[in-house]
């Protein structure tokens, strides 16, 4: 059964227009009535109703007219119309039934016949009026509330939106160092942590008129200027990275450590304005607005590019020119090369003045001159500068590995300093031991700071970009041409050779004997390149002594080599005092002669920190030729290895390897 609804009856004739209405009243419905088209087209505006009864011969506007107008208003021309006319009058009919009209009602009319016209009408507004809803719930998803119905006018309550051509401004915004951490985090965590960033930053979006697009991972895509045009679009794009940077970001970041997902995460936004298509793609079943053209293509780019300049905001100059509001926050980085385009692209930032409201070590960015000095970072800002914000803080967040005896272990038996600046989720120079740890503890000491220790994965550490959530790593790692393209090295403290350790009772005695066998390494370090044929290091060719081997990874060598010892791989390849350790702990191991080759062992400082780090390298390279020179390192080495594994890292020439800090 139809339920009732709000109907609009339109006659000249005063006794026809009691007749309907009274009729219509009986049914249950509410009834309002209009004299001619033109007090229709009054009353449709103010009422609303569900349905209309339209007279065809009327004075002042007649029907035909009145329904013309009515199906040329976007806000009125889904309102079904039922034409009522005299049948003389049929041809007239016709062409309202043509124009858009849902039905036609003969005088004088049969009310069984009326009945049904009326609930075929009615049934038919309900399911427009669920469509509309549907349309735009999903509208609302992604576009600012106040310009919903505005959208809905446009695309006729439907969801297909046509396309369109504007000039506008694109926005991409990406968290940075997501994928390591969801590479370690428990699944609700990970999408706990994603929909409170996205959250955060899509109400930005939408709090300053842009249109959310996608959420592309961690990251989304905004247009300012579409699919409602907008002539200040650049300056909403500018206003929303400024309040994601100054706001967003830092309530989320209070939040993720407050629930312990995360000491703090960084994001990326990149912009640019210009010509673009949007519109909804996709298939009956399934429809996604979108935009597409360069505009959206170069702004993606610069996002990225905010990574390598370590810029947290870059504005593209089409951006810089069209902002309206004046404004003294925006300043010229440089001109860059983008793919894609010939012609160079100049870049502007948000100043790092104006960002101050964020955490430490969330600012920095390129076009400033690294430092000379390798000595101090004085009279440098905190917010922009690493080694003066170590100064600042009094701790030297370094990164470690409890468990990779000798080089790095938990101290037995020792308790967390009392006084400690270390966070809660920081070890203390106590609860840390062992040849990596005790150096990075040295050049803590050498800077006047607290060594901190935090934990990471070794694959996060060799990434990069680590959100300067740790400044140094000691953790054996080698100086590698490909770790290079995301990590600094520092002057190595110490070198040893890499050694194929096989089962006490294996039948090998040279590492050729491994040829074609089974043989372990860490996954992702230097002796798993080395198996591959892909490790480059600095100093003479490497020869490859093992031909075609099996490789099998560990997540470290401690696995690693009891698998070896278990006889469940013939070889492991690892550092010579790990592999040593072991045996002197009892593993049934035996060292292969002849090692692999040769690495240094440097500490990393991340090439993508959002930080000024020129002072900070230098001064560590400073204070670890110091160590070496007055035998504090030589010293360090045989006490955890019996052997001076830090003579020959302390002849290494670092400038050999045409390392550029910027």
């Amino acid at each position: 059964m139809t339920a009732p609804g709000s109907i609009l009856v339109v006659d000249d004739d005063p006794i026809n227009r009691r007749l309907l209405a009274r009729t219509l009243t009986a049914q249950g419905h509410d009834v309002v009535t209009a004299e001619d088209g033109r007090e229709a087209l009054d009353v449709l505006r103010a009422e609303a109703p569900d349905i209309v009864l339209l007279d065809v011969v009327m004075p002042e506007m007649d029907g035909v007219t009145a329904l013309e107008r009515i199906k040329r208003d976007p806000a009125l021309r889904s309102t079904p119309v039922i034409m009522v006319s005299a049948l003389e009058d049929f041809a007239s009919v016709v062409r309202c039934i043509e124009l858009g009209a849902e039905d036609y009602l003969q005088k004088p009319f049969n009310p069984v016949l009326l009945r049904a016209r009326v609930n075929a009408g009615l049934d038919k507004r309900r399911l427009q009026q669920l469509e509309r809803a549907r349309v735009r719930d999903v509208f609302a998803r992604f576009l600012p509330e106040t310009v919903v119905e505005e959208v809905l006018s446009h695309a006729d309550g439907r969801l297909r939106l046509g396309g369109v051509r504007v000039v506008g401004t694109v926005l991409f915004a990406d968290l940075r160092s997501f994928t390591t951490f969801a590479e370690r985090t428990p699944p609700d965590r990970v999408i706990a942590v994603l929909n409170r960033f996205l959250g955060e930053m899509s109400d930005a979006v939408l709090d300053n008129g842009g249109t959310l697009v996608a959420f592309l991972g961690d990251g989304l895509m905004a247009v300012f200027g579409a699919p409602i045009a907008y002539d200040d679009h650049a300056d909403r794009a500018v206003a929303a990275a400024r309040e994601m940077m100054r706001v967003r970001l830092p309530r989320f970041n209070a939040w993720a450590v407050e629930q312990g997902y995360a000491d703090g995460f960084r994001m990326g936004v990149g912009m640019c304005s210009g010509p673009l298509m949007s519109g909804n793609v996709g298939s009956e079943r399934r429809l996604e607005y979108t935009a597409i053209g360069d505009t959206v293509n170069t702004a993606s780019r610069i996002e990225s590019l905010t990574k390598e300049l370590g810029c947290p905001v870059l504005i593209s100059q089409s951006t810089r020119d069209l902002v309206e509001t004046p404004s003294d926050d925006l300043e010229f980085v440089e001109e860059v090369k983008i793919r894609g385009r010939s012609a160079p692209t100049r870049l502007w930032r948000l100043a790092a003045a104006t960002l101050a409201a964020l955490a430490l070590g969330l600012i920095g960015c390129g076009g400033d001159s690294p430092q000379d000095t390798a000595t101090t970072a004085q009279g440098a800002d905190p917010s922009t500068d690493k080694l003066a914000q170590i100064n600042a803080r009094g701790t030297l967040v370094l990164f470690t590995d409890p468990g990779y005896p000798p080089q790095s272990f938990k101290a037995k038996g020792a308790g967390r300093t009392a006084d400690t600046k270390c966070a809660a989720n920081e070890l203390t120079a106590p609860e840390m031991a062992g040849y990596d740890a005790d150096t990075g503890k040295l050049v803590a000491a050498k800077l006047g700071v607290e060594p901190c220790f935090v934990t990471p994965s070794w694959t996060e550490v060799t990434a990069g970009n680590w959100g300067d959530r740790w400044d140094l790593a000691y953790g054996s790692g080698a100086i590698e041409f490909s770790r290079m393209e995301g990590l600094y090295m520092t002057q190595p403290y110490y070198s040893t050779p890499a050694n194929f350790f096989v089962p006490k009772s294996s039948k090998a005695r040279t590492p050729e004997d491994l040829s074609g066998k089974r043989v372990g390494a860490c996954a992702g370090c230097t002796m798993e390149l080395y198996l591959r044929g892909k490790l480059k290091v600095p100093g003479p060719k490497l020869s490859h002594l093992v031909d075609h081997p099996h490789i099998v990874t560990f997540d470290t060598e401690v696995p690693g080599l009891k698998a070896t010892a278990n006889r469940k791989v013939d070889g492991f390849l690892c550092s010579e005092p790990v592999g040593a350790e072991a045996i002197a702990k009892g593993a049934a191991l035996r060292m292969l002669a002849r090692p692999a080759y040769y690495s240094n062992k440097t500490g990393y400082v991340d090439r993508k920190s959002g930080l000024e780090v020129a002072s900070f390298v230098n001064r560590v390279n400073e204070i670890v030729a110091g160590l070496h020179a007055d035998g504090t390192l030589a010293k360090l080495s045989l006490k955890y290895f019996g052997k001076d594994y830090a003579a020959n890292a302390a002849e290494f020439d670092l400038s050999a390897i045409g390392q550029s800090v910027h």
